[in-house]
């Protein structure tokens, strides 16, 4: 790798940190000074058709269980009006995909296809959002 494109790369990394720290900053400001309602969703009629039933039952949400009464309360308590089976398949079906990712990731930095400090980042992000688990 050439002295220019060495040097390139790490001006795009550098780049690309302050614009995800900007746009953090911005996102923690605006929810700083949003009304106290911003819980408040309605999905009404955002939906046109319902989640297949093979996806739940692959995702285990098809039937009643503790985790979906618990999820339904917490759905109903924020104002979101989504089908906890729902919720609960896609939450798991993203959670599954984190590492997946990460290690797609991980073997594009070891082809050589993107830079070690943006590889490093990625991993960081895909690890942050699997380990507290805030999706």
């Amino acid at each position: 790798m050439t002295d220019y494109s060495r040097s390139l790369m790490f001006g795009v990394s550098w780049f690309i940190q302050f614009m995800i720290l900007f746009i953090s900053f911005s996102v923690v400001v605006r929810l700083l000074f949003m009304p106290r309602n911003r819980w408040r969703i309605n999905f009404r009629g955002w939906r046109r058709r319902q989640t297949p039933s093979w996806f739940l039952k692959l995702w285990r949400t098809d039937k009643e269980s503790i985790t979906l009464q618990e999820r339904r309360v917490l759905l109903a308590g924020c104002g979101i009006r989504l089908l906890p089976e729902d919720y609960l398949a896609y939450r798991r079906f993203v959670l599954a995909l984190l590492p997946g990712a990460a290690a797609v990731i991980y073997l594009l930095r070891l082809n050589g296809s993107i830079p070690v400090l943006t590889c490093w980042n990625l991993l960081f992000f895909f690890a942050g959002c699997y380990s507290c688990r805030c999706v």
